[in-house]
Parts: structure tokens; C-alpha cells; sequence
């Protein structure tokens, strides 16, 4: 039959009785079932377009890459790790330990070739403690044992070897050798703040201190006095404090002694003797030395 005629026959199709296809929706699926080859070559044909195109973008990605993305990339990453070594610079540096300021050692004659060697040191760092090992070099004679205290974060103090006996020597001068300083940096967990757990602790108060000539017909040599006051909450077993001696400001001398089982708001009147020849000082300095942060210098309540 002529497809003409086919379609003719199509346009006056009538539905009989329980046919409910007219003769419009009869048409259409005849022209998409004489089409469904034309369609699916334009399907195919679109995805090879699409397919193309993709393949056109990457390989001109790649070519973009070798002839000028891979310099870029390389200039970029040298540029980043050049920032990032920048950045990290001062990162480290504020995260560090300052180190100590230490000065020159000092030494003070005491009298029967004994010979006090001092040097001041201060922790300015408000984290960190420091271990420092040491001893005093004296030229011509033996150096003084060495010996390892503690300074803690902001603490003022000196490193002291006192009471070496030189017999038949006459030592004005020494060097401080330091072998060691061992960092800690404090727990900020356990430690949050720093500076108030040391503030309440270290609630000494040193008053009526005077510096005053012993009786001659006892001995030559001076009388150092002082009242010594724990006004924080705490008990210890044994505070050790260093009394600074100076005169106009300038240093004459440093004695330490050991104040033992203070407890709270307890005072206790501290004598010393100190047999330096012709020791003058118009000041009394007295320096608490005590690791807030020993769990063992504390008395039970």
C-alpha cells in the first residue's frame, strides 16, 4: 500500500465502539514510530559533540599547563613556602623562651680567704622556667661547684657560690661559666594563669630591715635584721630568701638563709651575720626564692 495512501486512510480513521484512540494520537505515534531513527542519530550525534568539546578543553588544559601553568605553579609554590617561612619566623619567636638576662659576675672578699662570686640573673619570660647549671671560673685558682637552681617565669635573683675558701689568695675577679639552662615552659592547662597563681603565693613582705655593726669586743663584722611576714593563704616548710646589700643602689654583697615551716599570716625576725671587712650598705633587699610550682614545699593545712 502506498504510504500516501496509508496516511490518507489514517486521517479519516474513526474509533469504533470501546476504542478510545482518536485519529490524531493515531497520527502522531505513527510519525514518531517512522522517526525513531532520526532520533536517535540526533542523540548520538549531540553526545559526540559534547564528547568533542570536552576533549578539546582537556587537552588544551594540558598544553596550557606544559607550556605555561607548570612555571606558574612552580613560581607559587616557591612564593608560598617563601611566606610560609616568613610567617613562621615570628610564630617561633613568640612561642620561644627569651633568654636570661645574666650579668657579670662579682665577686665580694669575706673576710679569712673565704670569697662570696655572685651574678645577677632575671627571667622576663611569663611562661616559661628556667634550670640553670653553673659555677664561677677563677683564673689561677680551682673553679667553684657547680650548681643548678631554678628561675622562675619573671623572677629576679642571683646565681651565687658563696662562702668558697681560698687560702693565701687574694681573688678580685671571675668569670660565670653557664653549662647548662634547661626550658619548661608551664602548663597552660594546669596553669591557666601564671602570674596570679605566683602572685598568690608569693605574698612575702620584708619590713625593719637594717644593716647594723655587731659589738666590737664580740666580733668585727655586721648584724643583717629583718622581719619576714607570709601574707598569702599558703603554709610552706622552708622559704629560701636572698638579701641584697647595696649602697647608692650598687651592690656590697648577697647573703642567703632559709626561713623554715612559715605559715599563713605568720612573721618571723630574721637575724644574719655577715663578716665582710668594712662592708657599708645604706639598703636592705630581700629576694624570696621559692618554686610555687614543687607541690612539696607546701605544709598540709
Amino acid at each position: 500500500m502506498p504510504l500516501g495512501s496509508f496516511e490518507k486512510k489514517l486521517t479519516q480513521y474513526k474509533p469504533t465502539d470501546g476504542d478510545n484512540l482518536s485519529s490524531s494520537e493515531l497520527s502522531r505515534s505513527y510519525w514518531i514510530v517512522t522517526h525513531k531513527v532520526f532520533f536517535r542519530t540526533l542523540g548520538i550525534g549531540i553526545l559526540v559533540v559534547i564528547d568533542v568539546l570536552l576533549l578539546s578543553y582537556a587537552i588544551w588544559g594540558f598544553v596550557t599547563y606544559l607550556t605555561v601553568g607548570r612555571t606558574r605553579e612552580q613560581a607559587a609554590l616557591v612564593s608560598l613556602s617563601k611566606r610560609a617561612a616568613e610567617n613562621r619566623v615570628p610564630f617561633q619567636k613568640s612561642v620561644a623562651a627569651v633568654p636570661l638576662t645574666i650579668g657579670e659576675a662579682q665577686v665580694f672578699d669575706g673576710g679569712n680567704s673565704v670569697f662570696d662570686f655572685v651574678s645577677e640573673v632575671q627571667n622576663s619570660n611569663t611562661n616559661w622556667y628556667a634550670l640553670v647549671t653553673f659555677n664561677f671560673h677563677i683564673e689561677n685558682a680551682s673553679s667553684t661547684p657547680m650548681r643548678t637552681v631554678n628561675v622562675l617565669p619573671g623572677e629576679r635573683k642571683y646565681l651565687t657560690s658563696l662562702g668558697q675558701k681560698y687560702a693565701d689568695q687574694s681573688i678580685t675577679a671571675a668569670t660565670l661559666n653557664v653549662a647548662a639552662i634547661k626550658w619548661q615552659r608551664i602548663d597552660a592547662h594546669a596553669f591557666p594563669d601564671v602570674e596570679g597563681f605566683m602572685k598568690s603565693r608569693l605574698q612575702f613582705e620584708a619590713t625593719d630591715s637594717a644593716l647594723a655593726p655587731l659589738n666590737p669586743e664580740q666580733a668585727a663584722g655586721n648584724q643583717i635584721t629583718f622581719t619576714f611576714k607570709n601574707n598569702s593563704a599558703y603554709n610552706f616548710w622552708a622559704v629560701p630568701v636572698q638579701i641584697e646589700l647595696l649602697r647608692g643602689g650598687a651592690l656590697q654583697g648577697v647573703e642567703e638563709t632559709i626561713i623554715r615551716q612559715l605559715r599563713t599570716g605568720q612573721s618571723r625576725v630574721v637575724e644574719l651575720r655577715n663578716f665582710v671587712p668594712n662592708l657599708i650598705a645604706d639598703e636592705v633587699v630581700v629576694l624570696p626564692s621559692i618554686d610555687v610550682f614543687d607541690d612539696t614545699v607546701y605544709m598540709k593545712q
